[in-house]
């Protein structure tokens, strides 16, 4: 169990360097429209260039790339200006 106190609403905390891409996920899954790599950015305390390489990561650990897996069931990719998670394509019709 973590020793800090929660984050009140609002409050900027630079999450755990073991934890961002789990973070990353949590903000992925619960936004209702594309999310920047800049409000990525400011959410994990990171800098916009660690940020897009986070979510780049992602993006090939999803779709099985490299030595990241299996393939998913969903993809996350770019939109509307930032990025989303969605079906795989070949799930999507």
């Amino acid at each position: 169990m973590s020793q800090n106190p929660p984050a009140r609403q609002g409050e900027l905390r630079a999450v755990p360097e073991g934890r961002l891409r789990s973070a990353a996920e949590a903000i992925l899954v619960v936004a209702d429209e594309p999310v920047t790599t800049a409000a990525l950015s400011e959410a994990l305390g990171l800098g916009e260039a660690a940020a897009e390489t986070l979510l780049e990561s992602l993006a090939a650990e999803y779709a099985g790339r490299g030595d990241a897996g299996r393939p998913r069931g969903f993809a996350l990719r770019r939109a509307a200006g930032g990025w989303r998670l969605a079906s795989a394509p070949e799930f999507s019709d």
